[in-house]
């Protein structure tokens, strides 16, 4: 049998070019693909992936160059032959020389920099003065702070109105409080000139319970950063969300979801999406309601009173995993194997791209699932001397796929 890694363009290539009439399967690290067909070949799950590497008669084929899938098959201890498709030709690897580069923050650092050089002139060219400044103060701090990991959320509060099931909230052991404007201030001078990321302002609680969200919001906007808030949806009523839109509409990119949590959000989600189509200043803002995995037949049921039949294919309607908060949902958590953690671990977007969250008291962490702040990554007043882990923390043990780490 062989078996080729990575059921994209060139896993398919592959087959076509040299594995037509084989007994083929693929792997994909991609959960969603499993035990899915591409091209009537089935995608095998890792668990049939580890009965496969141990014979040696079968054959092993990487479709793609990608640093991290060369240190997940190395992991596997393969017993038959390897081979990498690499300039349309299939060429024997020795696994033994792969290396994993973990500690990437130079390479990171360099690179974020001239994307935010970019950004900054994109300001000045677009009049955006209060922007551009930000941008200029910005990078002459990463220039001297190069490693120092990119602010990829501001909670303004871990309280909320709800206690979901897949949710830490109400087993919070860390405090609960709303962002002070010190904290926000000091955290807003290190906002990336982002051009495609966007500042998250929900993580851990409800943001429209912050009672200065809209005055955040648009301190926010003054320095041109994208922005994403998710809600429950239970505190936007027209008032709010005319004025939520407003704002975001100032910056070139923003997102908003509202997750149904409850019959209620949902019923925001059909108040505030007739209020979006309304709106002739969209601007670059994206808007979905969210179906959580949990509860999908509840959420059918809520839309389906609304005449909303077709969540799957609807326009405004996104579906998404529900997860354990990197174990922090007791009842939810499942510790994964080593090659797992370890894969997740390469493929982390926190991780991999360097990215530190701030908490509504100042203090840093570097994962959004890090609900009790155990990474210990330093404190926005001290925030040159911010650091994050690039081999992961204790929580990567119990981090299931989602999109941080691809669906690994």
């Amino acid at each position: 049998m062989v078996v080729i890694f990575g059921a994209g363009k060139k896993g398919e290539e592959l087959v076509n070019k040299y594995y037509k009439e084989k007994d083929v399967v693929f792997y994909d690290n991609d959960r969603r693909k499993w035990n899915h067909y591409v091209n009537d070949i089935q995608v095998v799950t890792l668990n049939k992936l580890q009965e496969l590497v141990s014979k040696k008669e079968n054959k092993f084929v990487i479709s793609v160059k990608n640093d991290s899938m060369l240190a997940f098959v190395k992991e596997l201890d393969i017993k038959g032959e390897t081979y990498l498709y690499e300039n349309n030709e299939l060429q024997p690897i020795d696994l033994s020389e792969i290396l994993f580069n973990y500690d990437n923050a130079l390479i990171v650092g360099e690179t974020n920099l001239e994307k935010y050089k970019t950004r900054m002139n994109e300001f000045k060219e677009q009049g955006k003065i209060k922007a551009y400044e930000h941008a200029k103060e910005f990078i002459e701090f990463k220039k001297n702070n190069i490693c120092t990991p990119d602010i990829s959320s501001i909670e303004l509060t871990n309280n909320c109105n709800l206690k979901c099931p897949n949710c830490p909230n109400s087993v919070l052991s860390f405090h609960k409080g709303y962002i002070s404007d010190d904290v926000f201030e000091e955290a807003l001078k290190y906002i990336p000139p982002y051009k495609d990321d966007t500042i998250a302002v929900h993580c851990m609680g409800e943001p429209l319970l912050h009672p200065k969200l809209l005055c955040y919001l648009e301190r926010l906007a003054e320095i041109g950063a994208n922005i994403c808030i998710s809600t429950n949806g239970l505190l936007l009523d027209n008032k709010v969300g005319k004025e939520l839109l407003e704002c975001l509409s100032k910056v070139d990119k923003s997102i908003i979801y509202i997750s149904f949590h409850t019959k209620e959000s949902v019923q925001k989600w059909f108040q505030f999406l007739e209020l979006f189509n309304s709106f002739q200043r969209k601007n670059g803002i994206v808007f979905y309601g969210q179906v959580l995995e949990h509860n999908i037949e509840d959420a059918y049921e809520w839309l389906k009173e609304l005449g909303i039949n077709n969540p799957k294919t609807h326009p405004y309607i996104r579906h998404i995993t529900s997860h354990s908060w990197g174990g922090n949902v007791e009842s939810r958590r499942t510790e994964y194997s080593e090659i797992e953690v370890n894969n997740r671990i390469r493929n982390c977007y926190y991780l991999r791209k360097r990215k530190i969250a701030v908490m509504w008291d100042g203090s840093l962490r570097g994962c959004c699932f890090d609900s009790n702040a155990t990474q210990k990554c330093g404190n926005i007043f001290n925030f040159s001397e911010s650091t994050i882990n690039p081999h992961g923390y204790e929580l990567c043990k119990y981090c299931d796929p989602d999109w941080i780490t691809g669906y690994q």
